[in-house]
């Protein structure tokens, strides 16, 4: 079929550069839990494309969209970005970026080719912060979409090996700063944010024991009795959530802990000094 062929039937749209599929109707395939439509766009244009560039692996940004790594929205999803090794030809169309690298080690993720974690990771140094590597590595060691990818020393070690890149000081001070068991990216920010204003560090979801069983806040302070619980739109709109987390606070308060609450629309710095005027206290008695 000609391109004004192609571009003149009803029945067919262009998903990427050279790739057309069928505008109603499609195949039913196999996707996350947790992928929205953003997700679906990124997954689509990474399988045409390597319909016509098989050797095309999806890398950097756009691999850790895929994975559910909490990339920043504005990367990762707008332009593919792919590594080819240096005995291919260099993928040369539009809306792709190409790296030519010889750290290359695939695998294949819903029926798409992705690079290794620890190349992924190594690429993401260029272009995040320490903040955003921190948020990364605190969802692969964490639960926020499932169960942990792996443990954070084996991460360490893993990355360890991979010897030097651009960025590498930053991923070395995320690998410091992250912690196991995290839920999610703003339960990361939150606990940096802590930490920046020169606060102590929280421990994450330390175990209270309540009789035969035990409870688990995001963060807290076990010492001093004083808890910190993020409340997402999840939490509010799921009604079993909701139960839940009042009957948590209901025993912390019971055991005479101080439960301080934060949702997206919480005044940081309002929140951060009266986490350190409780502490001041708290530490006092």
């Amino acid at each position: 079929m000609s391109h004004r062929t192609l571009d003149e039937q009803k029945r067919v749209s262009r998903i990427h550069h050279g790739v057309y599929g069928p505008t109603g109707d499609g195949e039913t395939l196999w996707a996350p839990g947790w992928a929205d439509e953003a997700w679906i766009d990124l997954y689509t244009r990474a399988r045409a494309l390597q319909l016509i560039r098989p050797d095309a692996v999806i890398s950097g940004t756009s691999a850790a969209r895929l994975l559910g790594w909490p990339v920043p929205r504005d990367r990762g999803n707008e332009v593919l970005t792919v590594t080819t090794e240096p005995a291919t030809a260099r993928v040369e169309r539009p809306g792709v970026r190409t790296r030519v690298s010889e750290r290359c080690t695939t695998r294949q993720y819903y029926g798409v080719t992705v690079n290794s974690r620890h190349w992924i990771l190594a690429e993401l140094a260029r272009d995040l912060g320490v903040a955003e590597l921190t948020a990364v590595v605190d969802t692969i060691v964490g639960t926020w979409h499932g169960p942990p990818e792996t443990d954070l020393d084996t991460l360490r070690t893993v990355m360890g090996a991979v010897g030097r890149f651009v960025g590498a000081p930053r991923m070395r001070a995320a690998l410091t700063a992250a912690r196991e068991d995290v839920d999610s990216p703003r339960e990361t920010r939150l606990r940096l944010s802590i930490v920046a204003a020169g606060l102590p560090e929280p421990e994450v979801h330390p175990t209270i024991p309540v009789g035969g069983y035990a409870v688990h806040p995001d963060l807290g302070y076990p010492d001093l009795r004083i808890a910190i619980e993020y409340e997402g739109d999840e939490h509010r709109t799921d009604p079993q959530r909701w139960a839940q987390d009042i009957e948590r606070y209901e025993i912390l308060q019971q055991l005479g802990w101080i439960v301080l609450r934060v949702t997206a629309r919480t005044s940081m710095p309002r929140f951060l000094e009266r986490l350190r005027v409780h502490l001041a206290t708290a530490s006092a008695t």
